[in-house]
């Protein structure tokens, strides 16, 4: 049961950074660069964030129910 338990806690944390990364899209505390896809993931988000010298980066859901994923990156 703790392989639940632990499942779990991932899908809520991250559903609650998808839902905080929507509401605070465009207000300066998440900074998406551009939509990523099969090719573009987050290793390559991660190196154009730091090329971009804006921190750290990772895609992450757009939307809590939805399949389009974004890059964002943390400064």
């Amino acid at each position: 049961m703790p392989t639940r338990k632990l499942l779990v806690v991932f899908v809520a944390i991250t559903v609650l950074l998808a839902c905080f990364v929507t509401l605070s899209e465009g207000q300066g505390l998440w900074n998406c660069i551009r939509p990523c896809s099969e090719t573009y993931k987050s290793l390559s988000c991660y190196v154009d964030c730091g090329a971009l010298n804006k921190g750290t980066g990772a895609c992450i859901p757009k939307r809590p129910v939805s399949d389009e994923y974004v890059c964002c990156c943390t400064g």
